[in-house]
């Protein structure tokens, strides 16, 4: 997925400061070991069944409409601030009870903030089910990833969990872990889909040295090399067929600049969501009752790159003794 791009200290285009918001949050995934969700508060919530992807997603009409997204997002900061544990459980189980079934990426959003809230250690502390309402709420969450963005989709996959301390899982952890491994390989399918196999990041930009405050390695400035064509109108004549022209370049310009955003903000997503979710997978069938056949089977449904399915595959292996299934 041409990592190669984030050597070297390159600065990300899109990706912004929104991972750092959230992860401090993710910080105990690997090493959790509590018990699964409660499964009455599981079936309480609204579950949603999964439809077509699109490739885009767009904010559309079904998501939490602005103006509410706002008062929500402002009343989760309130309760954190204060670390009003009962208020936050309160605030996400009503945003998934009402936007649940349809989704949206701010709908994602607000759940996310949710469960930032949880790892504000003013509340973790006290309250350790956080990690099973976290849990909890990306499950349900998930059930409409088609609505949202890739990072999104991402940041919600992160929350969920596998019992790594556990020798085997019992039915209700098997189930679950075969639905959450479903959902990994739902984002994994995704980035391989959506990926320009053909995009060359060295077409699209390019290089400018700048001065490097550490001396270990070159800063480097990306942009982009595309610049919009010069308005016909501004030399004062309007000529109808360089009108034309000049739109028509402007859109392919502008197409250009959505492509380039839109496949740095996917390998941006790869970098994160690829070893997380081979990571993922092979902790949870590297243990009974699951096994190596079954997890070739599930890679198999879906179209995942086939150099990630034999890493994914290997890495459950290098943690099982070959003498186990």
């Amino acid at each position: 997925m041409q990592k190669f791009i984030f050597k070297f200290g390159l600065v990300s285009v899109l990706i912004g400061g929104f991972l750092a918001v959230y992860a401090f949050v993710f910080s105990g995934f690997f090493t959790s070991s509590e018990a699964a969700i409660n499964d009455g508060q599981q079936k309480s919530l609204v579950m949603p069944k999964q439809n077509a992807r699109p490739r885009n997603v767009d904010i559309g009409a079904a998501d939490v409409p602005e103006a509410e997204y706002r008062v929500r997002l402002a009343r989760i900061r309130q309760f954190t601030d204060a670390g009003s544990f009962e208020e936050l459980v309160k605030e996400g189980d009503e945003i998934q009870v009402v936007w649940a079934a349809n989704g949206g990426e701010r709908f994602a959003k607000l759940i996310l903030e949710v469960m930032n809230a949880f790892g504000y250690s003013p509340i973790s502390d006290g309250h350790p089910e956080v990690r099973s309402l976290s849990d909890k709420y990306a499950t349900v969450a998930l059930e409409r990833a088609d609505s949202y963005s890739l990072e999104s989709e991402q940041y919600l996959l992160m929350r969920l969990r596998y019992f790594p301390d556990l020798p085997s899982f019992n039915e209700e952890e098997a189930l679950k872990l075969r639905n959450s491994s479903k959902m990994w390989l739902h984002l994994l399918t995704r980035l391989e889909r959506e990926n320009d196999h053909s995009f060359d990041p060295y077409t699209a930009l390019r290089k400018q040295l700048v001065p490097p405050e550490d001396p270990r390695w070159n800063g480097v400035l990306l942009q982009m090399q595309i610049s919009p064509p010069e308005d016909p109108s501004s030399s004062g004549v309007v000529d109808p067929v360089a009108k034309a022209r000049y739109q028509a370049e402007m859109a392919e310009y502008y197409e250009k600049r959505k492509k380039q955003r839109d496949q740095y903000n996917l390998l941006n997503v790869a970098e994160v969501a690829e070893p997380w979710g081979t990571k993922f997978l092979a902790n949870v069938y590297s243990k009974p009752p699951f096994s190596r056949e079954e997890l070739s089977t599930l890679l198999s449904e879906y179209p995942i790159a086939e150099s990630l399915r034999r890493s994914i595959l290997k890495a459950r292996d290098d943690l099982v003794p070959s003498s186990h299934p």
